[in-house]
């Protein structure tokens, strides 16, 4: 009697300029000429932790696509103003705010030519923030998918196949954490979002309300699925007014209720900004990201040696390794892909 034992892929979903951010804040790293890089050697050896970890089919580190950030900027133009990336530590190089930021732009394309080498895909369709590539590729792709941020946007992506890895706190989070530390279920977490603003990306909320305030009004967030920004209000505004203690006494007002229903226009455009439930992705762009996801991909361990000896890098003597062994599960996958398109 033979048995069959199915196989579920596993996908890591890396949110790559958030990952390698990380690494360049914190990683002290030089090159052999006394240059940073740390976002760099960061970003490798911390991908190689995510192949050892998770054994995926296959891992993909998702980019912003040029003009990426145009769309919800034809929405509201102060979307993601402001941003700056702060060292915790200070270079030694007596360098200038623009000598920095010249020097990030420089490891991150010297990070990408590396992740090219060691057989992990890279997503960057034009047009597409990583957010939407990313939400993207968890409706499309068949198995377990462990999207990789510290970003609490990917939070709303968590369902029965979709986990997210916190790298800094170490933790795989599923939706009864979000429940536990948000308050609400992970598909509701945008309609919150919504209302309560996203300073990271410059998108103001209600002043003065919190996740936890908005549960409180609507506790259904906790415990019905999907209920949908539009049914979120309505809710608000009913119970924006609560009886008096007297039965002829006058209205007795809850301030926080009326304040998120005086901004219901400003917080349904939030929805648009902050939403990945509905990801902004063309049609076009959907095409590309599928195409990327199954393209052919080389694991190269000469010509990644060869690029340490020529950037100055060091890394492990077995650095590759987990990266060898990948490269044989993804190779694998992609061949089974392309069986089921014949």
């Amino acid at each position: 009697m033979a048995f069959t034992i199915a196989y579920r892929p596993t996908f890591v979903i890396v949110d790559a300029y958030n990952f390698f951010i990380r690494h360049y804040v914190v990683n002290p790293s030089m090159d052999v000429n006394g240059d940073p890089i740390g976002g760099v050697v960061g970003t490798l050896q911390g991908l190689r932790k995510l192949v050892d970890r998770f054994k995926p089919t296959s891992v993909f580190v998702v980019w912003d696509g040029e003009g990426s950030a145009e769309r919800r900027r034809s929405i509201r133009g102060e979307y993601k103003e402001g941003r700056k990336v702060r060292l915790n530590r200070e270079y030694d190089f007596n360098t200038t705010a623009g000598i920095e930021l010249r020097n990030m732009d420089e490891q991150v394309v010297c990070v990408r030519e590396f992740i090219g080498l060691l057989g992990v895909g890279q997503i960057n369709p034009a047009g597409v923030e990583a957010d939407d590539s990313i939400a993207y590729l968890c409706s499309v792709l068949d198995g377990r998918k462990i999207v990789v941020s510290t970003d609490n946007d990917m939070l709303q992506l968590i369902g029965p196949d979709v986990d997210v890895y916190n790298p800094v706190k170490d933790r795989v989070l599923k939706g009864e954490d979000v429940l536990k530390e948000q308050g609400c279920l992970p598909s509701n977490f945008a309609c919150v979002k919504a209302i309560c603003g996203d300073r990271g990306d410059n998108v103001s909320g209600v002043a003065g309300v919190g996740p936890k305030g908005v549960v409180k009004i609507v506790p259904e967030l906790a415990t019905e699925e999907d209920m949908g920004l539009g049914r979120v209000l309505d809710l608000i505004e009913e119970r924006a007014y609560t009886p008096g203690k007297k039965e002829n006494a006058k209205a007795k007002a809850n301030t926080k209720a009326v304040d998120i229903t005086n901004m219901r226009g400003h917080i349904e455009e939030n929805m648009r900004l902050v939403s990945l439930r509905d990801p902004l992705v063309s049609p076009d762009a959907a095409r590309s990201i599928r195409s990327l996801a199954t393209d052919k991909r080389e694991f190269k361990p000469v010509s990644i040696r060869a690029k340490m000896l020529n950037d100055g890098i060091q890394l492990s003597d077995d650095f590759d390794r987990q990266f060898m062994m990948l490269a044989s599960r993804t190779s694998l996958w992609l061949n089974g892909q392309r069986k089921n398109e014949e």
